[in-house]
Parts: C-alpha cells; structure tokens; sequence
C-alpha cells in the first residue's frame, strides 16, 4: 500500500514534532510543502549523525 502526499506530510511532521521541531522557514510545519518537510527531515538525520 503506498501513500499519497498527505500521508508522507503526516509522516514527516509527525517525525519532526518528536525531535523537537515545530516550525521551519518562519512557518508552522503543516503550511510547508512535502519537499521542504523531506529537506527538513533529512538535515535533521544528518546533524543527528555528526
């Protein structure tokens, strides 16, 4: 089963919000787009990592 934008947007917000992450670009998460919560997403594993 795959999911459509709106289920990958849950995914990522919800993965952001339990880092700690509530707002990115001066925007409230769920205002941004799927590539920028992605972008957002990925930075964050990779400063977790370093």
């Amino acid at each position: 089963m795959s999911c459509d934008t709106e289920c990958m947007k849950k995914f990522y917000i919800d993965q952001l919000l339990s880092i700690g992450i509530y707002k990115s670009l001066n925007k409230q998460l769920y205002e941004l787009t799927l590539e920028d919560l992605e972008e957002i997403y990925n930075e964050s594993q990779l400063n977790s990592l370093g």
